[in-house]
């Protein structure tokens, strides 16, 4: 889908530049005024169709938003400094902020949720080990990981994270991956209370 959309954004691209070059005849110029409007709503459009209700993806994909957000608003700030006459250039840019705004209440909430949820996971882990003074060896309905012998489930609601928890005898560890290289580790056991780290 993404990939037809930077397709047609390219022929878009093409046509609008040639147009705006030459402008040979009316009728063309009409398309011309067309194709401006596209120009000005399609890259934004294509950025929201890279949402993922994968945690770590979206997160990942943060980087590409908050950079198009940044230029957004120099953007906005440039042409209104120059007093730009034709308003619509701040379409484009606006669209973007505000799209670029969505993902980041969308990601902040979800992991907010998602670390919530792990957290009682934890502690109904920890009274267990305190109960049973060892640590349960594996979690019911959690998917194992043979290669390193620990168990993987997901955590939060419309946007997930994955979750691994490793038995270490008389403790645990439970950790949630935020992104593809940092996350928020759980941990604790028979004898120590439930500690938190960041990972970065």
């Amino acid at each position: 889908m993404v990939s037809a959309l930077l397709l047609t954004f390219f022929i878009f691209h093409i046509a609008f530049i040639y147009l705006e070059k030459y402008k040979p005849n009316h009728k063309l110029m009409k398309l011309h005024k067309k194709l401006h409007w596209v120009y000005q709503v399609m890259p934004p459009v294509l950025l929201a169709f890279l949402f993922t209700k994968n945690g770590p993806g979206l997160w990942f994909l943060m980087s590409i938003v908050f950079i198009s957000g940044g230029i957004s608003i120099i953007s906005i700030l440039i042409k209104l400094f120059k007093l730009h006459k034709n308003k619509e250039f701040l379409l484009r840019p606006a669209l973007t902020i505000i799209i670029a705004s969505v993902f980041f209440i969308l990601a902040e909430n979800s992991v907010t949720e998602a670390k919530a949820q792990t957290i009682e996971i934890a502690k109904n882990i920890e009274k267990i080990c305190k109960q049973n003074k060892e640590c349960p060896a594996s979690i019911k309905s959690w998917k194992e990981v043979e290669i390193d012998k620990t168990y993987s489930s997901k955590v939060g609601n419309f946007i997930t994270y994955p979750v691994i928890y490793r038995n270490l005898g008389d403790h645990f560890t439970l950790y949630i991956y935020q992104s593809l290289d940092w996350g928020t580790e759980y941990s604790a056991g028979v004898d120590t209370a439930l500690q938190i780290k960041n990972h970065m």
